[in-house]
């Protein structure tokens, strides 16, 4: 293989190829360590968002059991509203539930 004649007529000092080599590791390794890769951010993305899934389905649970405590314990204060709010909040606790399984088997 013949090397190209620019490259034989270019003569660069040692210590200048040196440097450009250590600026150039410098370099990736700071943009390595500083910036994250798309794949690293898209798991820490999805991580947060199940933890505020899971936080909300967490609030929602408690809600339904108060609910239920209040129509067992309490019947004649178990009124319509409070039907409704039950509901509602099974519904809501469901569709949670069903994002958290989602988020969790997407990419």
């Amino acid at each position: 293989m013949k090397i190209p004649k620019i490259w034989t007529d270019l003569s660069i000092p040692a210590s200048l190829a040196g440097a450009i080599i250590a600026a150039s590791v410098s370099g990736f390794m700071y943009l390595n360590t500083n910036f994250v890769h798309a794949e690293e951010f898209k798991a820490q993305v999805k991580s947060m968002e199940i933890r505020g899934l899971e936080r909300d389905k967490q609030m929602l649970e408690r809600e339904v059991l108060k609910l239920e405590v209040k129509r067992t314990a309490y019947p004649a204060k178990f009124d319509a509203v409070d039907k409704a709010l039950l509901e509602k909040q099974k519904q809501d606790l469901k569709e949670t539930k069903d994002e958290i399984n989602r988020v969790k088997a997407a990419k």
